[in-house]
């Protein structure tokens, strides 16, 4: 006969096993309630559902690991690793994929690693279908800068033209606002001499841009010096010419004493008033140039630490590679050259960059000159490296001609 103890001990032991899995799956529950909210649920509709339900699993493979990977990022922003693992993911996206992506996003604000998730399909999009994408992000509305923005620099890459029609003609003031930047540089790389007429003639928002891009021209241009600096006086108020001068020499300041005072005298012969000569020599004196090669690189202090001389010859690999390269290789030093490559790289990988996009043409180039000396210095270590890049980057450091091998 079975005790009443026995019974009762029997009771709580299943009450206890009731209650443990009750609490289990309470904080599993509660675990995944934290992760749903992190990054917001994605949206869910009956047409999503069926989509995804006839889809096969080998095409839904991208869009869940990008939806696995937003929501690890969660509330935060995404760091340069997590970005880059995003565009990883991203930039092999089909329209359609990239059109799935787009409809799981929740639509809730907040959540920043979803703005950056929307910014990159866009620009994705852009690459492959750029009117569609141009007219789906300008239908967001007012608030969709992150996404215009992305289609602009996306399609400025393939047609610059196209983009400025589409811009003017789509009543959108964010389109006219994001293709401001690229316009300019083409119109004063192309003609500096007529680049202050076409903005006029064909995006007057972008005139104050051009102007500043005649100025970050001065160094590059020493032949068309006096033309852009006939231009720069006529064109640019004298109430405003001190904020010109602050803001070129803040962007100009490695390029030492002895240039800038070259540009000063280029500035008398044309004609700029004698003030205006002395605001500019003023203000050069305010960012103090740096000196190459840094002294932090030749006559390192005990103190110094390792990270100080990495960036100190990044900077250097950047204002003054054919320097750079000289004494690096002179010295042997492979770990400085190993490292501006790997941290470059990085930084391209975890931007929207893809080959074509000239705002980061400088960092793209140390890359190239500065793998070439690794390779001279240690070619089983970059030969490594350069296996374990993307496709798209791995082309351009090979190959610098700028072709696009963003799709794979």
């Amino acid at each position: 006969m079975i005790s009443r103890n026995f019974i009762r001990r029997r009771f709580r032991l299943l009450l206890l096993a009731v209650l443990g899995v009750a609490v289990a799956t309470w904080s599993g529950y509660r675990a995944e309630r934290r992760v749903r909210d992190g990054a917001g649920a994605p949206a869910v509709s009956v047409k999503r559902m069926v989509k995804r339900l006839v889809t096969p699993a080998a095409k839904r493979a991208g869009t869940d690991r990008l939806e696995e990977l937003r929501q690890a990022i969660g509330r935060n922003f995404p760091s340069r690793r997590e970005t880059a693992a995003l565009w990883s993911v991203v930039r092999g996206f089909s329209v359609e994929e990239v059109k799935v992506a787009l409809d799981a996003l929740p639509a809730e604000a907040g959540r920043t690693v979803n703005g950056e998730i929307a910014g990159m399909l866009y620009y994705r999009w852009a690459q492959l279908d750029p009117e569609a994408a141009a007219t789906a992000a300008a239908a967001r509305g007012n608030d969709a800068y992150q996404e215009v923005s992305a289609v602009i620099s996306a399609w400025s890459q393939s047609d610059l033209d196209a983009a400025i029609r589409w811009a003017k003609d789509s009543g959108s003031y964010l389109a006219r606002n994001s293709v401001v930047w690229p316009a300019a540089r083409r119109w004063v790389a192309e003609d500096p001499a007529t680049a202050v007429s076409r903005a006029r003639a064909e995006l007057p928002e972008s005139v104050s841009i051009v102007l500043r891009e005649l100025f970050a021209a001065l160094p590059a241009k020493p032949d068309s010096r006096p033309e852009i600096l006939a231009i720069l006086r006529d064109e640019i108020p004298e109430d405003s010419r001190e904020r010109y001068f602050n803001s070129f020499t803040m962007q100009a300041y490695s390029l030492g004493y002895a240039q800038m005072d070259d540009i000063a005298a280029d500035m008398a012969d044309a004609g700029w008033p004698e003030e205006s000569v002395l605001k500019f020599r003023e203000a050069n004196k305010r960012f103090q140039p740096m000196e190459w090669p840094p002294p932090v690189l030749d006559s390192p202090r005990p103190e110094t630490r390792p990270e100080d001389r990495e960036a100190a010859y990044r900077r250097w690999a950047v204002n003054q590679p054919e320097q750079a390269i000289e004494w690096s290789e002179a010295r042997g030093e492979s770990g400085l050259v190993s490292r501006t490559v790997e941290v470059f790289a990085d930084n391209l990988l975890a931007s929207n960059w893809s080959p074509g996009r000239d705002d980061n043409g400088r960092t793209l180039d140390a890359v190239r000159k500065q793998f070439a000396v690794w390779q001279r210095l240690d070619a089983a270590a970059a030969g490594a490296w350069l296996a374990a890049m993307p496709g798209e980057l791995r082309n351009q450091v090979i190959n610098p001609a700028p072709e696009d091998h963003a799709t794979r």
